[in-house]
């Protein structure tokens, strides 16, 4: 036989027992109740203030243990409750409250592009007869002479214009005329228009020259028909 266990008594151990568990389930709930919500009031406020703050997901505050030391003013464990309020409460009320995040303003790093400076640029030499028009008839005067009008664009400092008739072959003509620089008009006579016959359908045609001496623009009309007849000398 085993010796009958006498000290403690079996009663009294039993109710260290239960006190500990009890103790240890209340750990527990504390636990559980301080991860998973929050306090409806926070230390520094005013009396009878709620904080109205409520753990994400949670519909309610707290209820129990830590809600009623708060409120009624009890002096918490010093070991526990204080450290609670003072690391954990404030660190997850932090978390949860909104806070405006101003949005970063963004600079743009990019090299703005300078504006190309524009060149003037020198405008293309150009030239017309603007009188007679191809296809007119005409009436010449003295020894088969008219005279012609046109038009330059683009002429340069010693330029010229001179001038050919077309009948069975281009005759050059007597006249050059120095045209206004850039752009004007001019007139040019004597210009012969003297076929006869199947040659009274003449072309007039004028080359605009660059002070070298090359043709840098060339304007032509056509059908020129004489109505009178003529005689060049």
């Amino acid at each position: 036989m085993q010796p009958e266990y006498s000290s403690p008594d079996w009663r009294s151990r039993r109710g260290l027992i239960f006190v500990g568990a009890l103790a240890l389930m209340v750990g527990l709930v504390w636990v559980f109740i301080s991860t998973a919500s929050l306090a409806t009031c926070l230390p520094g406020l005013p009396a009878g203030q709620l904080c109205a703050l409520q753990a994400p997901g949670a519909n309610t505050p707290i209820r129990g243990v830590a809600d009623g030391l708060v409120r009624s003013g009890q002096s918490p464990d010093e070991q526990v409750f204080p450290t609670l309020v003072r690391v954990w409460l404030p660190s997850l009320v932090h978390q949860l409250t909104p806070s405006a995040t101003p949005t970063p303003t963004r600079t743009s790093t990019a090299t703005p592009t300078p504006t190309p400076t524009r060149t003037p640029t020198t405008e293309a030499a150009s030239c017309v007869i603007t009188w007679p028009p191809s296809n007119a008839t005409v009436t010449t005067t003295g020894n088969c002479v008219i005279t012609i009008s046109g038009a330059v664009r683009g002429a340069t400092p010693g330029s010229y214009l001179d001038f050919s008739v077309y009948t069975n072959a281009w005759y050059r003509q007597d006249p050059t005329v120095r045209p206004p620089v850039p752009s004007g008009s001019w007139q040019a006579r004597p210009i012969y228009l003297a076929g006869q016959g199947v040659y009274n359908r003449h072309s007039i045609r004028a080359n605009l020259h660059d002070s070298s001496g090359a043709v840098v623009a060339s304007c032509q009309v056509s059908g020129i028909v004489r109505s009178n007849g003529c005689s060049t000398p």
